[in-house]
């Protein structure tokens, strides 16, 4: 069985293995997100702004599939860790199938109200024609792509890393392909990038299930095993709720810094769109290797592995670290040429440039954050994991956004997301020693001081970019 090797082979390794083909499938993504921006920069202002309107709206849809996919995918690597493979199938099955039945009829009920939610995440009068006829084409691939996002989280959850970065290849590469044929070579524009996107979210879902289909799996989807089973929803859930909620939150802070930024013109709201889908290609990197920790985290926690676990999320913190401090620094250093390929409005480049500039600085702090996020949520912890998914975009930005703009205009509106990044930081710490002592106290007692070092090290290490973070505001 393939999820046997979640807790026999060598951790590093594991981390890497899992981790490295998660991080390609998403940095695909986001690569396609910021090629995606920059045909449609071609069309003009107004597109770009459409475009950062839009793409919140498609994220909450969206969110149901992250949802029942991270939910499902931690059950899942617990319960083959428990060697309970017949449950693990009954999960899987009702996940999947509610995942496309909620992201249906919210994209349903959105799509009847969807002028009045344009406006309300940011549409201006010369953004809301290409926002409009953009929008409604992507909300129909945000139901077919909460299939493949949840289908994709449990194959991951088995340890296919591969497979679940093909799929994700898949999407990814064809739209980038049809881009640039349908908006241009096709005439249909906006429309077209719409289009293109549906396509290849559609031709990504059908290699997904035909993986299932061909029996690789020691899940077994089946329409048969769907049922509404209060249980599997309560255990699903408790995990799947807290993401949706930071799906949630995430999508509406990206609406409010929209709305806010539409105050100060189109070019404002263009602006936050760019540095948006660039902070995005550099974070969903983040996030591709934390999906890769996540079954390793729950199969070994599930199994009882709890120095494996250590391990794996001790090697997550430091690579994850390493990455984010290099591509922080790499971007803030190279802002100016990475704006300039999106842009040739001085007024839309000066803000952007302004975003860029702090974001990438507190970008640095994200890689231990969604280590341990991930962490929580894997082992069951919806609690502590929800803390701090949710504060970090919501519980914390959102407040500061209204706060920050009403002392310092726009500049209140970049600074909101770098404040956010440091006050979840230190959270982050706090929460993290308090796993490492109730985790591993009965077994490691002995590794009590070492711990203790190793803590004091980290904090030693990143406060001074804390305070660079926090210098470079007080400058600005």
């Amino acid at each position: 069985m393939k999820s046997k090797k979640l807790g026999s082979e060598n951790v590093l390794k594991l981390v890497f293995k899992l981790g490295i083909p998660a991080m390609i499938g998403m940095m695909t993504i986001a690569f396609y997100n910021v090629v995606d921006t920059y045909f449609i920069s071609s069309i003009g202002t107004e597109a770009v702004g459409a475009a950062s309107v839009v793409f919140p709206i498609s994220m909450i849809v969206s969110g149901v599939a992250f949802a029942f996919g991270s939910g499902a995918g931690s059950s899942i690597s617990r319960l083959l860790g428990e060697d309970n493979v017949h449950e693990a199938s009954r999960t899987g099955s009702i996940a999947f199938f509610s995942a496309l039945l909620l992201a249906g009829g919210l994209a349903l009920t959105t799509g009847i109200f969807f002028k009045p939610v344009l406006e309300f995440f940011g549409a201006t009068d010369e953004i809301m024609p290409y926002a409009y006829n953009y929008g409604l084409i992507i909300l129909v691939g945000a139901v077919i792509n909460a299939g493949t996002v949840t289908a994709n989280n449990m194959i991951r959850a088995e340890g296919f890393a591969k497979t679940s970065m093909i799929t994700m290849l898949i999407g990814s590469g064809v739209n980038m392909v049809l881009d640039p044929i349908f908006i241009f070579t096709l005439g249909l524009g906006i429309k077209g990038a719409a289009i293109a996107t549906v396509t290849a979210q559609s031709i990504a879902l059908v290699y997904a299930l035909l993986f299932y289909i061909r029996g690789n799996t020691s899940v077994k989807l089946s329409i048969q095993k769907f049922n509404f089973d209060l249980d599997i929803y309560k255990e699903v859930l408790k995990i799947g709720i807290p993401v949706f909620i930071y799906q949630f939150l995430s999508s509406l802070s990206i609406g409010i810094i929209n709305n806010q930024a539409a105050d100060f013109g189109t070019e404002a709201v263009a602006a936050m769109g760019i540095t948006t889908k660039i902070l995005a290609f550099m974070s969903y990197i983040v996030f591709g290797f934390v999906k890769g920790l996540q079954p390793i985290a729950g199969y070994n926690f599930g199994a009882g592995f709890y120095q494996r676990l250590k391990e794996a999320l001790r090697y997550s913190a430091v690579i994850l670290t390493v990455y984010c401090v290099v591509a922080g620094l790499g971007v803030f250093a190279f802002r100016y040429e990475i704006i300039g390929v999106f842009t040739e409005d001085s007024k839309v480049f000066f803000m952007a440039e302004k975003a860029l500039k702090y974001w990438s600085l507190s970008f640095i702090l994200l890689g231990f954050q969604m280590t341990y996020i991930t962490a929580f949520l894997a082992l069951g912890k919806a609690k502590e994991g929800s803390i701090l998914g949710l504060s970090r975009q919501g519980l914390i930005l959102i407040p500061l956004i209204f706060i920050f703009k009403a002392f310092m205009g726009f500049n209140g509106i970049v600074l909101a997301q770098s404040a956010a990044d440091i006050l979840t930081f230190i959270m982050s710490l706090i929460f993290a020693g308090k796993l490492n002592k109730e985790l591993f106290s009965e077994n490691i007692k002995s590794e009590a001081a070492i711990n203790n070092i190793r803590w004091k090290t980290g904090v030693s290490i990143y406060c001074p970019l804390v305070f660079l973070c926090l210098n470079f505001e007080y400058q600005m």
